[in-house]
């Protein structure tokens, strides 16, 4: 199981939209099998990414860096997955990122 929390599964396709913007894009997501991510004491849950070919585009991704691809019969609902989003959103309570965080 690639994440217990959301319940993917190894090869799922994520969309990456973490600090290395070149690398913006849709990947299979994997459990990361370097050392430093094989280390549970880490307590963090890292993944590696291939692209269409199978090779690792991208490897020690933090899971706030991906979110699952929509299917292509999904529509997006929100300025995030429509792919508007400036990484910034008001609420309530002021400014948070896209994974709810205040800022």
């Amino acid at each position: 199981m690639l994440n217990p929390l959301i319940r993917w599964e190894p090869g799922t396709l994520v969309r990456y939209h973490g600090s290395l913007t070149t690398l913006h894009g849709t990947y299979a997501a994997h459990p990361c099998g370097c050392l430093n991510c094989g280390d549970h004491g880490l307590g963090a849950v890292r993944y590696q990414l291939l692209d269409e070919h199978g090779d690792v585009a991208v490897s020690c991704v933090r899971a706030r860096s991906i979110t699952r691809a929509p299917d292509e019969d999904d529509e997006p609902e929100t300025e995030c997955e429509r792919g508007d989003c400036l990484g910034i959103h008001r609420s309530s309570d002021g400014y948070q990122d896209c994974d709810g965080r205040t800022i």
